[in-house]
């Protein structure tokens, strides 16, 4: 079973607020709870979700060995609010967002490693880039922020990425950000699913989901669970998207790849596309 089994770690939960972190964005993080020295992975969730949501996920990552930092975006908890930030007479754009992500990256390699030894004594960062990691707009934020710094991070997860504006309803223009070639050389996954284009409105629509990223992306393995909903890999997928027969087999499988795109971007050359081989769910390159 490899990456999707049940991970050999514990992880022990620990929140930061922005209100005295001094910090853009509140981060929630999943420490391994064993002494050692582990990569960063710094996820970026879907439109209108909270993080506790991809709790299942995340968890089995930082218990294959990693230190996950899952950051707030402000559409989850400024949804149709005047403004997304103090001051600001508009919502968060994932420009916007995208903009503030380099104060998390340079805490996580800053201060961020007392934090993490308080939580569990012994556990250390091994210093390197984060690999990044992004869920429907999230994904699009990660492509804003490496279109930018494509040595920001060391690797690259998108998870059914959408490159759409938010609904209208939410009242936020929010252009393309894949709008050419991404020169990112480091290890990379793209996970489509089967069902994220249908439905009214689709959730991931056909010409801005996974497969325009991956256009834009040479070299990344690109791979689609034909039979997922966009919002399977969350632990309570609800009714915003449709829906998959298999939620848990897509949220396994998202998280053992993202632990192959970490162990790839440490140098363990063939760990993305042997777990691609291994998937508890059917997994095609289209």
């Amino acid at each position: 079973e490899g990456v999707f089994a049940v991970p050999p770690l514990a992880a022990t939960l620990v929140s930061l607020d922005k209100a005295t972190s001094g910090l853009p964005f509140n981060l929630s993080v999943w420490v391994p709870e064993a002494a050692g020295t582990y990569p960063t992975v710094v996820f970026l969730p879907g439109f209108g979700v909270g993080v506790e949501r991809y709790a299942a996920m995340l968890q089995h990552v930082a218990g294959y060995g990693a230190v996950v930092v899952a950051v707030q975006l402000e559409s989850a908890v400024c949804l149709f609010c005047a403004g997304a930030y103090p001051g600001e007479p508009r919502k968060a754009t994932t420009a916007d967002e995208a903009a503030l992500l380099p104060a998390v990256f340079d805490f996580v390699g800053g201060e961020f490693r007392a934090v993490v030894d308080d939580a569990v004594a012994g556990v250390a960062l091994d210093g390197q880039a984060p690999v990044l990691a992004g869920h429907s707009r999230g994904g699009k934020v990660a492509w804003r922020v490496l279109t930018a710094t494509a040595s920001a991070a060391s690797g690259l997860a998108l998870l059914d990425p959408v490159d759409a504006p938010p609904p209208a309803l939410a009242g936020i223009t929010d252009p393309n950000a894949v709008v050419g070639p991404l020169s990112f050389t480091a290890p990379a996954l793209i996970l489509g699913t089967g069902l994220g284009p249908t439905g009214l409105p689709p959730c991931a629509p056909d010409g801005d989901n996974h497969g325009r990223f991956a256009d834009a992306l040479v070299g990344a393995v690109h791979v689609v669970d034909a039979a997922a909903g966009h919002n399977d890999v969350l632990d309570n997928p609800g009714f915003a998207c449709r829906a998959g027969s298999n939620a848990t087999g897509l949220r396994t499988t998202a998280a053992g790849l993202v632990v192959a795109t970490v162990r790839e971007s440490r140098g363990e050359a063939g760990a993305l596309r042997g777990a691609v081989a291994g998937a508890p769910v059917a997994l095609s390159e289209p």
